[in-house]
């Protein structure tokens, strides 16, 4: 009985403390760090994103790795002007997708520091930055 007397209030003080709504920005949770990284990119500096907005850039994100990593970051895809070009198009094409709080200057430059991102943390041998000397195979969606 005093163990529960106990607990009860540290459990309210605890539910106040994390209340979404008493954070100044959203707390966004991805997968993983690669997801991180671009959802960063495409927040980043503060868009004063709402939690809908958030939660829409943050689907962009996973998608995006998702395609690309399936489709198009084939073997040596750094060496041949048509892949490096359907990369472009692909990440051009989920930047549309973002929230028309991103004016299109923002979004070329988001699109611009997406695909140089992309092209240094992706070999094309199967390789990535996120991998820690693992190989990811195409199609791996982790979680």
């Amino acid at each position: 009985m005093r163990y529960d007397a106990f607990s009860k209030p540290r459990q309210r003080r605890y539910r106040k403390r994390s209340d979404p709504a008493s954070f100044p920005q959203v707390q966004v949770i991805l997968h993983r760090e690669e997801e991180l990284a671009v959802f960063d990119f495409l927040t980043r500096p503060d868009m004063h994103l709402t939690q809908k907005e958030a939660s829409q850039v943050k689907k962009i994100a996973h998608d995006l790795l998702a395609t690309l990593k399936a489709e198009k970051l084939v073997l040596d895809w750094r060496k041949k002007q048509q892949s490096q070009a359907s990369v472009r198009l692909c990440i051009d094409e989920m930047i549309a997708a973002l929230p028309e709080r991103y004016p299109n200057a923002v979004r070329a430059a988001k699109s611009e520091t997406i695909y140089q991102h992309v092209y240094d943390a992706y070999s094309g041998e199967g390789r990535s930055v996120y991998a820690e000397g693992q190989e990811w195979k195409q199609g791996d969606e982790g979680g």
